[in-house]
């Protein structure tokens, strides 16, 4: 979740923006998909937590093959999420 905050200078405020991120490994989103109902957990409380616009930030090299799954495999998870749910993935090769 992102929090707006006025400039230096202004009235104090905060505003809770319509953004929520939810950070995952190549490894996780992997094993979230093909195991037991987790993935469909976690999105159904990221869709009940009142906040619009939902984001997976997937860390790692996505063409790193993890648990004997090729990592286009991850690729095409994140297509579907978008495609599927209006999701929003963007990949970070940094952890």
């Amino acid at each position: 979740m992102w929090i707006a905050r006025a400039k230096a200078g202004a009235p104090p405020a905060e505003y809770a923006l319509d953004y929520i991120v939810e950070r995952k490994s190549v490894a996780d989103v992997i094993a979230s998909v093909k195991g037991g109902g987790r993935y469909e957990k976690q999105k159904y409380c990221l869709r009940r937590c009142g906040l619009r616009r939902l984001m997976y930030l997937i860390e790692g090299v996505p063409e790193a093959e993890v648990a004997g799954v090729r990592g286009w495999v991850a690729d095409m998870i994140a297509a579907m999420m978008l495609l599927a749910n209006d999701t929003l993935c963007t990949w970070s090769r940094l952890f």
